[in-house]
């Protein structure tokens, strides 16, 4: 579920500090929101939530990772995702309503935004393990 926000970061009342500190750093205005669900076999198990500015959604960074899944938002105009890991194998990942998610483990690889016919729009190298 996609959430768009005029200001995130806020920590609700009774937060820790420590947890405060890290949102106040992480605040923004203009952000997207986004909620992810997990399942576990068939039925609900949490889920995840992020909020990113839109600098960090079109220089690839609107991406998180769920248990061994990696989901992450990307511009209008990216139809697939292609992923290479370090050891040079690679999977590609359609786009649904500028929406991914992948089933695995990044490590160190390389992500490729991909247009309808293919071309190569923005590669984000050595991503982050978030998987």
């Amino acid at each position: 579920m996609l959430i768009p926000v005029g200001r995130y970061g806020l920590a609700p009342a009774g937060v820790p500090a420590s947890m405060q500190e890290r949102l106040r750093r992480r605040a923004g205005s203009d952000g997207l929101c986004l909620f992810a669900a997990d399942q576990a076999h068939g039925r609900p198990a949490g889920g995840a939530f992020g909020c990113y500015s839109t600098q960090q959604l079109l220089h690839g960074r609107a991406i998180a990772g769920l248990g061994r899944r990696v989901y992450g938002l990307v511009p209008d105009g990216v139809d697939k995702i292609k992923i290479t890991l370090a050891d040079n194998t690679t999977s590609t990942v359609n786009v649904q309503q500028n929406f991914f998610i992948y089933s695995g483990s990044l490590g160190r690889g390389e992500i490729r935004w991909l247009n309808k016919h293919g071309a190569v729009l923005r590669t984000i190298a050595h991503a982050a393990d978030l998987g």
